[in-house]
């Protein structure tokens, strides 16, 4: 039988030996040197849930970790709209590859002597263009997202703790939280989705604590998770308690919002 080759991807050395990565920092740059190195591609749209499924990293944290990346100028990040509708993912690159490029194509296309024109018409009208295109999708958001559905000081309460957070490991902490706060306030699709899944995650572990083990409508609770932890469930249906029967088939009941549950749990299972 013969010996099935393998496929490799060539790292730069200056990728590999860079000690001021962090773990997660080496995993990102790690993913995105696999979808363009790997690819023989300069930059590869990616997803922040593609990001996650790749390093084992959760949403949130690649969002953080990518913000990071782009102030130490080691990632590139570019907006790319899909050509057909659908969903559109932000473009990466490693800076690196970007530089060199950029170095080549000074190369290949030299500075225009005196009177030609620096750049044609055509390129303008493409520019002008793309930038309706991004202001355009700076307004798009999920609209079901958890964000839009706490409100007053708890949403002040909420938003204090995600920033607080994810800021721990910036070089700037103070700029940001300023920079979180701003793209929450411009609804930011990412950060929203971020701030979603944060924002689930440690309100189920507060209630896992509190509620597993114990009996909700005659059965033992086994998990607590949200949407975004499982397949099969709608993005309005936030929280779901899973339940075990005596026979052993799983039961589950969903649930829109945080207060919801928590008023079902205290009211059916009590403190």
């Amino acid at each position: 039988m013969a010996k099935k080759e393998l496929n490799y991807t060539q790292i730069p050395n200056i990728i590999l030996d860079d000690t001021h990565l962090n773990v997660y920092e080496f995993r990102i740059i790690m993913h995105i040197a696999r979808q363009t190195i790997g690819y023989g591609k300069k930059s590869d749209g990616i997803s922040l849930s593609q990001f996650h499924k790749a390093t084992g990293i959760s949403v949130a944290k690649v969002h953080a970790t990518i913000t990071i990346l782009k102030e130490k100028k080691h990632i590139k990040v570019t907006q790319q709209t899909a050509k057909h509708g659908g969903k559109s993912y932000n473009r990466y690159s490693l800076t690196l590859i970007h530089s060199m490029d950029n170095h080549i194509h000074t190369m290949d296309n030299p500075i225009p002597q005196h009177g030609e024109p620096l750049i044609h018409d055509m390129d303008i009208q493409k520019k002008i263009e793309q930038k309706k295109i991004d202001k355009r999708e700076e307004r798009e958001y999920p609209s079901n997202n958890i964000y839009f559905f706490i409100f007053g000081n708890e949403l002040k309460k909420e938003v204090h703790s995600f920033v607080n957070e994810l800021s721990m490991n910036a070089n700037n902490e103070s700029a940001y939280k300023a920079k979180l706060r701003k793209q929450l306030e411009k609804k930011h699709p990412e950060t929203l989705v971020a701030f979603e899944e944060w924002y689930l995650n440690s309100k189920c572990e507060k209630l896992v604590r509190k509620y597993k083990g114990k009996e909700y409508l005659g059965n033992p609770i086994v998990s607590i998770h949200n949407y975004l932890q499982t397949e099969g469930f709608r993005d309005t249906d936030k929280f779901i308690i899973q339940t075990k029967d005596s026979k052993g088939v799983n039961r589950t009941e969903c649930f829109s919002t945080f207060d919801d549950i928590e008023s079902e749990l205290s009211y059916t299972v009590g403190e």
